[in-house]
Order: C-alpha cells, then sequence, then structure tokens
C-alpha cells in the first residue's frame, strides 16, 4: 500500500480531516494462462486478483465466466463449451475495479510448420 502523506500540506490536510489517503498496491496483473480442455478450464495467475477478499470477474471474449477457485494471485474459471481454436481476450476484474487483459488461443492456430 502507498500512503499520500509528504508534503507539510499533506500533514496539515491530515490534522484537518484526520486521516489520510491510502491507494491500492496495484493494479491487475495477468502473468499467464493454462486452459485445460479436458475439464474446461482456465486457470490465471498474476497478482491483485482479490486484493479485498472479494471474487474477481472474469470475461473471455464477451463471456463472463463462473469461477471455481479464486485467490488474489491465481483464479481457476469454467470455460463454457462452443469456442472454436483462435485467440480471445481474457479480461479480470478485481472489487476495486482495476481491470487487467490477456490473449488467450485455445487449440491449434496458425499454419503447420515445417
Amino acid at each position: 500500500m502507498h500512503t499520500i502523506c509528504r508534503t507539510p500540506i499533506a500533514l496539515f490536510t491530515i490534522a484537518l480531516l484526520g486521516a489520510c489517503v491510502v491507494l491500492g498496491a496495484g493494479s491487475v496483473t495477468i502473468y499467464s494462462t493454462t486452459v485445460n480442455a479436458t475439464v474446461s478450464r482456465v486457470t490465471i495467475t498474476g497478482t491483485n486478483f482479490s486484493p479485498t477478499g472479494l471474487a474477481p470477474k472474469v470475461a473471455f471474449a464477451t463471456t463472463t465466466l463462473g469461477l471455481v477457485s479464486f485467490t488474489n494471485k491465481k483464479v481457476v474459471a469454467a470455460l463454457p463449451a462452443g469456442f472454436a481454436a483462435g485467440s480471445y481476450s481474457l479480461t479480470v476484474t478485481n472489487s476495486n475495479s482495476q481491470t487487467g487483459t490477456f490473449a488467450v488461443t485455445l487449440g491449434a492456430v496458425g499454419p503447420t510448420g515445417p
């Protein structure tokens, strides 16, 4: 957490208001995703998914996904049937309305290599 109280003016404001502004530790960051097609789930790893302990929202393309489990650093979500092989946008939004986006590829995409 970052605390904004660095100048004499800020200290004066604290004396008047009795409080200081506290900002969150950072925005949502997605490091990786793993799709398990056998059980139709996507596992997302990163940071700040649940800074307040509340469930994040996960969207895959334009579909909101149901959560199987979540922590502040890992989310497991159910993938619905019907997505063809291709690349899709995955978005995680935490309870502080901070959002992270990641490109996820399902299946074999692109031309076959030599």
